[in-house]
């Protein structure tokens, strides 16, 4: 790292990796922080301090990152219906990577792995693991320099990631000097990146609990509907669960907002100026503007923010039921503004430090049995 980068706070960093991959000598390491999240970290003498990792800072230079094209707005839902239902929303992703994937394309996303979500690169077609959200800040790995490679060997590539990820990965390839005219770029509306060591602790609970090992997390899972946030921990011998109340606590974790990156309080991609060349999300408000377009099973919220993203929207046409739509109809308050740091996330984090995950769930998600007695109690309370 430079010394202008060392200079970063340590709360301005995305952690998408574009320093650690633009350094030729090596000098920089992606490493988890104390709360997960992976941070540059120098190694040992190495830099030569000349400045390439803050040039390619998504953090130092967002404004020069975002698109200022105003968005065309779509509402969309996948004609595959076996799709849709494997997807979070309407099966937009699939379609845009299937279309890709007749001119062999490779595409790069966020899969479930052990410790919570890395990218991957996928050649062959199969890109079931790469569906549904992961609610968890996804390890990019190698995967600029490997797209790097991929687009000097004039392959046609789709990357999957949040504005961050997507706006690193520009810079990156900027100052690589190498042409992106292959290059297809979908971020996703972010709520933000939740934190890798609590999701590892938490799916060693449920093992420990249950007694077998995880295999995969759902993060969303349409078994009660598109509106019913479900999420389903699915076991090496083929059993899942999806009723306890352990298998919700992730879900808790996450919208209770003490779990993110502390730079998604701050971020300066929640925004409707987007880094990349479609945005995917949840249409929320769909019902209430086009309600015979919601069943209930999912629809996409599509924007695309340029005129490559306006020619891989008609690439997938024969794949989607697509009606135009209007930015006010939706309901996704992160294109205007971060999540807002929640009161009492210092004293979180400084409990789970002290007294570890078990303890944590109980105090703050009433996982204990008394707790859940006491909260069913006050719920029924709260109802009459």
């Amino acid at each position: 790292m430079s010394k202008s980068i060392l200079n970063l706070p340590k709360n301005d960093c995305y952690g998408c990796t574009a320093c650690a991959s633009i350094c030729a000598l090596g000098a920089i390491e992606m490493l988890p922080d104390e709360k997960g999240f992976v941070k540059p970290v120098l190694k040992g003498d190495k830099c030569k301090n000349c400045g390439l990792c803050e040039k390619t800072c998504p953090s130092k230079n967002a404004d020069t990152l975002k698109n200022t094209q105003q968005p065309k707005i779509y509402a969309v839902k996948h004609k595959d219906e076996a799709i849709r239902n494997k997807s979070t929303s309407g099966g937009a992703f699939t379609a845009f990577a299937d279309a890709l994937r007749e001119q062999n394309a490779v595409v790069y996303g966020a899969a479930f792995c052990e410790n919570g979500a890395h990218h991957i690169r996928v050649d062959d077609g199969n890109i079931e693991a790469l569906r549904g959200s992961k609610y968890v800040q996804s390890y990019l790995q190698d995967s600029f320099g490997q797209i790097k490679q991929d687009l000097l060997d004039e392959k046609t590539v789709l990357f999957t990631g949040t504005p961050c990820q997507c706006g690193g990965l520009k810079q990156f390839l900027s100052f690589s000097g190498v042409s992106t005219d292959g290059l297809y770029l979908i971020d996703l509306i972010c709520h933000g990146t939740s934190s890798p060591l609590l999701l590892k602790e938490y799916l060693r609970h449920c093992e420990k609990k249950a007694g077998k090992k995880i295999v995969d997390h759902r993060f969303r899972s349409k078994k009660k509907g598109w509106h019913n946030h479900l999420e389903e921990n699915v076991f090496a011998d083929g059993t899942l669960d999806d009723t306890s109340f352990d298998s919700q606590i992730a879900k808790s974790i996450f919208y209770s907002g003490y779990a993110f990156s502390e730079r998604c309080y701050t971020c300066e991609y929640a925004s409707v100026e987007r880094t990349a060349d479609i945005t995917l999300g949840d249409f929320w408000g769909i019902g209430s503007a086009m309600p015979d377009f919601d069943d209930n099973k999912g629809v996409s919220m599509v924007m695309v923010n340029t005129a490559k993203g306006e020619a891989l929207m008609k690439l997938s046409g024969k794949y989607l039921t697509c009606h135009e739509a209007k930015m006010v109809w939706a309901k996704q308050p992160h294109l205007k503004k971060p999540l807002a740091r929640p009161a009492g996330t210092d004293e979180f984090w400084e409990f789970y430090r002290k007294k570890g995950f078990k303890k944590l769930i109980v105090k703050y998600f009433a996982a204990g049995k008394l707790r859940r007695l006491i909260a069913g109690i006050y719920r029924k309370i709260l109802k009459k």
